[in-house]
């Protein structure tokens, strides 16, 4: 399945993350499970960074910061200015939570990608490589 909102490959500023990360998830194209869509053109390398990425996203607390994750990657609610109005907001103010929030869990998901490569490389029958 390629995902709805697909974009070039490179790196988005806001987050410092690749962009194929970023948009590789798309809860709204599932919306049903909201269950991760990955795109057809990931390479296999980053299927272990998108679950590192959702497993991060997953144990963020219910907060603001995520609620607005929520409204503009999940729901994809527009315009954004309405969005944040709902929230009770600026739009200015979403756009910094929005960024904040992908940053933090950018790097709970590097922690926890190497964490689960630590442990694989510990299991006795690993023998190295991919």
């Amino acid at each position: 399945m390629r995902c709805a909102r697909a974009r070039s490959p490179g790196l988005d500023r806001a987050a410092s993350m690749p962009r194929s990360l970023a948009w590789g998830l798309c809860w709204a194209s599932c919306p049903a499970s909201h269950a991760p869509c990955i795109r057809a053109d990931l390479m296999p390398s980053t299927i272990p960074e998108l679950a590192a990425f959702h497993i991060a996203y997953l144990v963020q607390p219910e907060a603001l910061d995520k609620a607005v994750f929520n409204a503009y990657y999940v729901r994809r609610t527009k315009p954004i200015k309405q969005s944040a109005a709902a929230l009770g907001i600026s739009d200015r103010h979403f756009y910094r939570l929005l960024g904040e929030f992908r940053v933090r869990v950018y790097a709970s998901s590097k922690v926890i990608l190497r964490g689960n490569e630590a442990a694989r490389e510990a299991l006795p029958h690993h023998v190295g490589g991919a």
